[in-house]
């Protein structure tokens, strides 16, 4: 008649600092990461930025053509 109504069990993880975790992973982060954020901060938001990109690709080609062709 010993036995008790609980047990205590040892929690499966142990409590860490994620700030750490978090500077870690952006110490590690990649070219396309960086790049993201910084377009992100520039625009305001990435869709903005793939409209960006996409007006740039198409008006390109009208840079370097001559008179007669462009019009």
């Amino acid at each position: 008649m010993n036995e008790t109504l609980f047990q205590h069990a040892k929690p499966l993880l142990d409590p860490r600092n994620v700030n750490l975790v978090i500077e870690a992973k952006k110490a590690v982060a990649s070219f396309n990461d960086r790049l993201t954020v910084l377009m992100t901060e520039v625009v305001s938001t990435t869709w903005c930025a793939y409209a960006f990109f996409l007006l740039a690709m198409f008006g390109f080609p009208g840079l370097n053509a001559t008179p007669q062709t462009f019009v």
